[in-house]
């Protein structure tokens, strides 16, 4: 037993001289050298490079990507933001009247909301506007023409005409004011959405038969029925201004509509016109007239 003690002192301290002089192994553990970040684009950024970041796209990032990784890809694709507001960063370009968009919403290290490519026409103006400042710009519906009609404080009615011609000039002391509108009915368009029983009723209302090139749409209040006009009827009514289209009424109601009193399309009577009026008036007794039983009693003594 003596014996065998110092050999396995002597073991011992063999694996523990060859364990401390080896060599780490630290080539196993090291991780592959990170990949230089593309630089941004230095060129014009166009709507066909922004339409470009399409879903087909292999710069295009999805929602939990590494951001930084996916900001740098987009970067050499469009360049840096024209715009970042908080967390969405914005690429967007004005060509002619068209605006191009494209977002990326950063949450935390990860890509969050992945919005566009969107390519908005001038007529859609609201969402154009919108653009617009996403590509570092002023809309034009912030600035204010001194020169362009401004809503009534009266409360008296404006023209189609002339409401469309305050949006364009002076939207900021238009857009969201409830007004009166006066003009004459075109057209109603009706429609509705799958499966569902409400109805979006929206009225076309013009200056008038000999002007009717620019035209404001009405959209009636929910549950509402259109009025029975016929084209060209005088109508007056009344709703919020939005800039859809150039001039729009939402949350709209008829106040006054030919040959109906304005309930919004109710059940009143069409009042009677022309000749056949005038005869039935013609045919009506005195006010002094004997009841027609004591004509007949009389005619039956006579005889």
């Amino acid at each position: 037993m003596r014996r065998l003690l110092p050999l396995f002192a002597i073991s011992l301290t063999l694996v523990a001289c060859d364990s401390g002089d080896k060599p780490k192994d630290e080539g196993g553990d090291k991780k592959e050298a990170a990949k230089p970040k593309p630089k941004p684009f230095e060129g014009e950024l166009t709507v066909a490079l922004i339409e470009g970041m399409g879903r087909e796209s292999k710069e295009r990032p999805s929602p939990f990507d590494p951001w930084e990784d996916a900001f740098a890809n987009v970067q050499a694709k469009l360049g840096t933001p024209t715009k970042v507001d908080g967390k969405d960063h914005h690429w967007a370009v004005v060509e002619g009247d068209k605006c191009a968009y494209f977002t990326l919403e950063k949450d935390g290290d990860k890509v969050g909301i992945v919005d566009g490519p969107g390519t908005i026409d001038k007529a859609m103006k609201s969402m154009h506007d919108e653009c617009i400042v996403k590509s570092g710009g002023e809309p034009p519906s912030a600035k204010i023409d001194p020169n362009a009609p401004q809503p009534p404080t009266d409360g008296s009615a404006v023209k189609p005409t002339v409401l469309r011609a305050g949006v364009a000039g002076a939207a900021p002391n238009w857009i969201g004011r409830t007004v009166t509108l006066e003009g004459t009915y075109f057209s109603t368009s009706t429609s509705s959405a799958t499966g569902s029983d409400q109805k979006t009723v929206i009225l076309s209302i013009v200056d008038s038969k000999d002007a009717h090139d620019e035209s404001v749409g009405c959209r009636l209040v929910d549950g509402l029925e259109p009025p029975k006009a016929t084209q060209y009827d005088p109508i007056r009514v009344s709703g919020k201004v939005s800039d859809t289209f150039g001039g729009y009424l939402e949350d709209c109601k008829v106040e006054a509509a030919a040959p109906e009193a304005a309930d919004g399309g109710g059940d009143a009577a069409p009042a009677e016109e022309g000749a056949d009026a005038d005869a039935k008036a013609d045919e009506a007794p005195p006010a002094d007239a004997p009841p027609a039983d004591a004509k007949a009693a009389d005619a039956k003594a006579d005889g």
